[in-house]
């Protein structure tokens, strides 16, 4: 009789996920809905934006990714373009990569725009050297805000390769500097090990105390202040230039800004 109870028991369960699914599937209807209605409140008469323009002579797209990124970029209001255009990257697979750029050479972008973000991002996550070439080779791409992209994303992968390149990028216009800071940041996310030392034998100077406080206020608030202590408490004492002593100035001026009683 007790295996007989089993049988039926089990036999409740298929009937029991059944309903959960459909409960759910119901309530993100009635979410979806609602957003949608929230949204369609809300939403202005006249777009945010402007539609980015097909460049003059832009040859017609070479594939069907191409179009589909095209529509993307042409949508005018700006927050709906990143939606798509980002919706869209995250599906897009490597074997599409000349028609993405395709579709971005298409049209008028400048070099600091959010799209060229997601474009170095995507690019990034399977080829990050390429990808920064052509932060270098694009006029569209010449810019600090685009590199820094370029760079983090390089440096989460294989930061040494990425800290070969930094050093060629030209000093005008603070690119370089760019660079470094964002190599700073890229390198500690990877989780791998060297960026203290690198730090360390840096030489003094805004450019150094910049990324320090970059990677002080990151850790700071991605790991709390806790676990900055005792990261911190692990560089050793004897670090040329009174290092530790220094980052721990930062640690402090850095943790004031975001809890003053807790800093003190």
């Amino acid at each position: 009789s007790s295996r007989l109870k089993n049988v039926k028991e089990s036999d409740k369960l298929p009937l029991v996920s059944g309903a959960l699914r459909a409960f759910f599937a119901v309530g993100l209807l009635a979410l979806g809905v609602s957003l949608g209605v929230r949204l369609a409140e809300h939403q202005p008469l006249d777009p945010r934006g402007s539609t980015r323009q097909l460049v003059e002579g832009a040859q017609s797209a070479n594939g069907p990714v191409s179009e589909a990124v095209r529509r993307s970029l042409a949508i005018a209001d700006p927050l709906a373009r990143v939606a798509s255009l980002a919706g869209l990257l995250a599906v897009v697979p490597p074997s599409a990569k000349d028609q993405v750029v395709d579709a971005f050479e298409a049209y008028f972008l400048e070099s600091y725009e959010v799209e060229q973000v997601l474009l170095v991002e995507w690019w990034a996550q399977f080829d990050p050297a390429a990808a920064f070439a052509w932060t270098r080779e694009s006029h569209k791409a010449r810019h600090p805000r685009i590199v820094m992209t370029a760079v983090e994303a390089w440096a989460r992968q294989d930061p040494h390769a990425a800290l070969a390149e930094v050093f060629k990028l030209p000093e005008l216009g603070k690119m370089q500097e760019a660079g470094q800071v964002a190599l700073v940041a890229g390198w500690d996310d990877s989780g791998k090990p060297g960026v203290i030392d690198y730090l360390i034998a840096f030489p003094r100077g805004t450019l150094r105390q910049a990324m320090i406080d970059g990677l002080v206020r990151r850790r700071l608030l991605r790991d709390g202040f806790d676990a900055t202590v005792t990261w911190a408490e692990g560089i050793p004492e004897n670090a040329t230039g009174e290092f530790k002593q220094r980052l721990w100035r930062r640690v402090v001026k850095m943790s004031s800004r975001i809890d003053f009683e807790m800093a003190a």
